[in-house]
């Protein structure tokens, strides 16, 4: 893999926070790849930018102003994002587009955060496992969206598992991208996944 990966991005280019790699690889919807396994690459290890691939194709881009990773620009095929911790000491993070905030990570208790969309919607953010290193979104009713991997290369930054048909759920590529946000930006490692009713 970390071959394919090198290979993929030939020599450096400037990549800067306010310089799409969009527009070096147009983003692909999630929607339309064949593949279930979707992986973060850094194709810059000195750049705080990071790529989806769904193997030959780029899903989405998250770009961090610096290696604090507390305010990213996130994109995908079908939307761009801003993506901030407000540093209240509640563990906060918002999402916004230019139109304002249009959804809230908060923390619900000591294992799960709670991410409610200004639709309505809410997905579960957790630690899948106290044996492994790994992070779900889940729906409401628990129900595993992504599953989230993190790799020790040093171009390969981390694996996300599409449950069946999720790719079709209009905020995947919404999920893809806070997931891999929140794992950058430290977020409290929960202990082990609790239904919403428990």
């Amino acid at each position: 893999m970390q071959d394919d990966v090198s290979r993929r991005f030939g020599p450096p280019t400037r990549l800067e926070y306010h310089a799409p790699r969009e527009l070096e690889h147009p983003l692909h919807p999630i929607c339309e790849t064949a593949s279930r396994v979707l992986v973060w690459v850094q194709p810059r290890l000195l750049s705080a930018a990071y790529e989806l691939w769904s193997k030959e194709q780029v899903v989405a881009t998250l770009r961090f102003r610096s290696f604090a990773h507390r305010r990213a620009i996130a994109a995908a095929a079908d939307g761009f994002w801003i993506i901030e911790d407000l540093q209240r000491g509640d563990g906060t993070v918002h999402v916004s587009t230019p139109k304002g905030v249009i959804g809230r990570l908060t923390r619900r208790n000591d294992l799960v955060d709670t991410f409610i969309l200004d639709t309505g919607e809410v997905f579960l953010w957790a630690h899948e496992s106290i044996w492994e290193n790994e992070y779900t979104f889940r729906d409401e009713t628990g129900r595993k969206l992504l599953l989230f991997r993190p790799e020790k290369s040093m171009t390969a930054r981390a694996r996300i598992e599409l449950a069946p048909d999720v790719e079709k759920h209009p905020s995947t590529s919404l999920l893809t991208l806070l997931g891999f946000y929140l794992i950058l930006h430290g977020a409290p490692r929960y202990e082990l996944y609790q239904p919403i009713n428990a």
